[in-house]
């Protein structure tokens, strides 16, 4: 909701011989106002509340990349688990067979 729908809604709601300035200071006066302290303590809250939500979503982004990275790594460290075991494999046969031919 911007300032302008703010100050239209604030004008509708005071008195013909309030003026309500269309400045975020004068809506917040009027907010003070109209609905007390605790419009405050609400707006307080809502920023609050999105500056938490602000920081979950850059925390579960750099979640999402260490996880996508630990997966590349994960399946690059299986694929030369196979090679490696496919070597030692592969010098365990040659190994028996120069031992079957030394005797």
């Amino acid at each position: 909701m911007g300032t302008e729908t703010l100050h239209s809604i604030a004008q509708n709601d005071t008195p013909a011989a309030v003026q309500v300035p269309p400045t975020l200071n004068g809506l917040i006066v009027w907010a003070v106002g109209r609905f007390g302290g605790g419009i405050i303590i609400a707006m307080a809250c809502a920023m609050a509340l999105s500056k938490v939500y602000e920081d979950h979503a850059r925390q579960t982004d750099r979640l999402m990349t260490l996880l996508e990275t630990r997966a590349v790594s994960d399946s690059q460290l299986a694929t030369a688990i196979v090679v490696l075991k496919s070597s030692v494999d592969e010098i365990g046969k040659e190994a028996r067979i120069a031992h079957k031919a030394g005797q």
